[in-house]
């Protein structure tokens, strides 16, 4: 390879507004504020790594001194573009943020404020990472900033807004350069292949496209490497030997997080940890998919398009119509959570493992249909409600453990009841082979009861409830009171709203009940002499109380 190389990324460094990439409406407004002869003295750039933040500075900074400068953008070619570009311009001045934090690095940027421009109309200073900058050098920074020379600007970039104090903030523009999307970076990156002569794999250049997460930088650091991989080629599969990560096993450890196939999961992670890769990006790039599955499924993909290539859309859709109802939500979620204990460390593998497999082996909410088989197994035992003699015994503080997992049981349906004389004993009556159906009704409060009527309201932010707005659900409940009651009436569900506020559905009135019960077990427990006599000795704290059986 010719020892001249230079990386894709420095190559192609936009030398103008026109050439970079998306940011359009801040590229329009800086190119307005130019062409009014606004100067803004102050500006903050502010946004992910690869958005172009430091190119935007740079143009900005040729821009302003231009010596023919049209339409707020500037020529390239006069001797001020040029020493911009090369670096070696006297009035534009680059400093690193994050090497220079002092409050007397600042004070010696102060004092050459001083001096006027030397060749342009500006003194340009581009302060990158600025965020790194200590309190004392933004206390020192801020003055410059409240009393700017008309001959100076400012330009400061940062991945990190909020660590910037909000009294720097205030007196700057603030510009916030966006996430590049998919189809922009993908276009850029066929035309910069296409001029360099490379032949490619439309599926390749998709792929290190969706990659990239919206940073132009990163995404022609992976096609660099992607053409050394290729012998000066861009091929599907060469991305992958380059990466060690197959889109296609992360699309099938998302199918197995659906079908919730613990094997699978176990074999693909063994090839997986096998390759190198880090399980943080796994991790990360997974829930993203999760991400889109779960806006296909229930939105459509119309908002993805220029997010996922069209191949992935296709997977993507079809593992979002076998799942359930917001399972690729919870599965995200688990997923960021995860993302959070990853550190790069040799439990990496296994703490995502643990993750996968914990959601395929918790049995989760039942569906409707999982509530009836063909086998007929033993009712539940009765609800147990606490009585005046139950003891409380008092916990710790500090006990950790987990919370119980849901279990189901598969009922045959019983029949030929007679209509319940109240609400109350027709949801008892139902929890026998109907549990979950039983549960959804506890949440519902009943605003009219008779054997030719029923009417319930229900919150829409109930998660187990809330599906019986759904009018297909509200029939399937209806014709299971005709078919075990001999309901002949009327079902009306309608969502609850403030007219709705005195009722009381049975389970808050259980939560209220058995809330008052506690609080008086831990009012007596507190006041029994053993347990002041504990606290006492071991200096403890009571904290939580426990009913059981006398």
């Amino acid at each position: 390879m010719d020892r001249s190389y230079q990386p894709l990324a420095r190559r192609y460094r936009p030398r103008n507004f026109s050439e970079l990439v998306g940011q359009e409406a801040v590229k329009r407004a800086l190119q307005g504020s130019l062409r009014l002869g606004k100067v803004i003295n102050s500006v903050i750039f502010s946004g992910i790594r690869g958005t172009g933040k430091t190119t935007l500075a740079r143009i900005f900074a040729k821009a302003l001194n231009c010596e023919r400068r049209e339409r707020g953008d500037p020529c390239g070619v006069c001797s001020s573009c040029l020493a911009i570009a090369k670096g070696n311009h006297e009035d534009v001045l680059e400093i690193d943020g994050a090497s220079n934090t002092g409050v007397d690095d600042v004070r010696d940027l102060q004092e050459s404020l001083a001096y006027v421009p030397q060749r342009s109309k500006f003194k340009v200073y581009v302060i990158d990472e600025v965020h790194m900058l200590s309190i004392s050098a933004f206390n020192a920074l801020l003055k410059t900033l409240e009393e700017p020379r008309a001959s100076v600007v400012f330009v400061l970039a940062t991945t990190e807004l909020g660590k910037i104090p909000r009294t720097v903030r205030s007196r700057c523009q603030v510009f916030n350069l966006t996430r590049l999307a998919v189809a922009s970076i993908r276009d850029h990156l066929k035309l910069l292949l296409n001029k360099e002569k490379i032949t490619y794999d439309d599926e390749a250049v998709e792929l290190l496209a969706s990659w990239s997460e919206g940073s132009m930088r990163d995404a022609l650091t992976m096609l660099d490497k992607a053409i050394l991989f290729g012998g000066g080629t861009v091929r599907f599969d060469s991305i992958q030997n380059s990466t060690n990560l197959d889109p296609l096993q992360l699309l099938g450890l998302l199918k197995a997080l659906v079908n919730k196939d613990g094997q699978y999961l176990i074999e693909t992670l063994m090839t997986i940890d096998s390759s190198g890769v880090e399980f943080k990006k796994v991790c990360e790039q997974l829930a993203g998919y999760a991400r889109h599955a779960f806006i296909i499924r229930d939105l459509g993909d119309r908002s993805l398009k220029d997010q996922v290539s069209d191949k992935t859309i296709e997977v993507l859709r079809a593992i979002a119509a076998s799942s359930a109802p917001f399972d690729l939500n919870r599965i995200f979620r688990f997923l960021v959570k995860c993302s959070k204990e990853l550190d790069g460390s040799l439990l990496d593998r296994y703490v995502f493992e643990n993750y996968c497999l914990e959601w395929c082996f918790d049995p989760g909410f039942p569906s409707q249909g999982q509530l009836v088989t063909e086998t007929k197994a033993p009712p539940p035992a009765p609800h147990k409600v606490a009585k005046l003699g139950d003891k409380a015994t008092v916990k710790a503080q500090g006990t950790a453990g987990h919370g119980p997992s849901t279990q189901t049981s598969s009922l045959r349906v019983a029949a030929d009841e007679r209509f319940p004389d109240s609400w109350h004993g027709l949801i008892d009556k139902l929890k026998k082979d109907k549990p979950f159906q039983a549960r959804q009704l506890e949440e519902a409060k009943l605003i009219a009861y008779r054997p030719d009527f029923i009417e319930l309201a229900i919150s829409s932010s109930s998660f187990v409830a809330n599906k019986l707005l759904k009018e297909d659900q509200a029939e399937e409940l209806r014709q299971e009171f005709v078919k075990r009651f001999g309901f002949n009436g009327r079902l009306v569900i309608v969502e609850e709203s403030q007219r709705h506020s005195s009722k009381l559905s049975l389970f808050e009135i259980k939560q209220s009940a058995n809330l008052s019960k506690k609080e008086k077990l831990v009012d007596d427990a507190k006041r029994h002499p053993l347990t002041k006599e504990i606290v006492k000795k071991f200096d403890a704290e009571i904290t939580d109380a426990n009913l059981e059986d006398s």
